[in-house]
């Protein structure tokens, strides 16, 4: 067994790795034990928007341990549409979704802006990611 602010240093210090198959078995770990400490760590994550696997980790683990820290970084996700005129360009709405989910999990206004902005999305997935789900205790 592990001290608690021991793993703590050792998971920020994982997750802060350039390999991005260490940064997801990271985030699977903040999201498997809810490690609320390292909310700011994950929303940090999604700076960098060039791994879609990694925003998806982000956000799944996001809903999890929820910051609005995070919600500059959700809402640039939700915007980011998946097509434009025809053309793949942007982010898929799955990852879209997830955002959304993330944002959902949080109490605050801005959260519930992009919430209610999804809500109105063209995409179902994301539509349906606006409709926030009650949390598992």
């Amino acid at each position: 067994r592990v001290d608690r602010p021991i793993a703590l240093a050792t998971l920020r210090w994982v997750l802060m790795k350039d390999d991005i198959k260490v940064r997801t078995a990271a985030l699977d770990l903040v999201l498997e034990m809810k490690v609320t400490e390292l909310a700011a760590d994950v929303a940090r994550l999604m700076q960098d928007p060039a791994d879609e696997a990694l925003l998806k980790a982000a956000c799944r683990t996001l809903v999890a341990v929820p910051t609005p820290m995070a919600l500059p970084h959700l809402k640039r996700i939700f915007d980011q549409k998946g097509f434009a005129f025809g053309i793949v360009k942007g982010i898929s709405d799955e990852v879209r979704a997830l955002a959304v989910a993330a944002a959902a999990a949080i109490d605050h206004d801005e959260a519930r802006a992009i919430t209610a902005q999804a809500a109105k999305d063209r995409s179902q997935a994301v539509r349906d990611a606006a409709v926030p789900k009650p949390r598992k205790n």
